[in-house]
């Protein structure tokens, strides 16, 4: 029974957040967005999307949720 609860809590996000490969496959595609647009391959509206994905990540990561008092 102690096991099954520390599963559960350890992995109570399973289904709720997307995988680290996904994650990293937008990263890149925003980078990419982000690159395009500064060479104006690609329309602004890229550009904003790929700003405002980049600005989420940054906001999710630990180091910011420490400063943010957010732990």
């Amino acid at each position: 029974m102690v096991y099954r609860a520390k599963y559960d809590r350890e992995n109570s996000q399973i289904g709720r957040s997307m995988n680290d490969e996904l994650k990293t496959g937008f990263d890149l595609a925003a980078v990419a967005g982000g690159i395009g647009s500064w060479f104006a391959i690609i329309p602004d509206v890229a550009a904003i999307l790929s700003i405002i994905w980049l600005t989420l990540r940054i906001w999710e990561t630990e180091t910011v949720k420490k400063l943010t008092g957010r732990d």
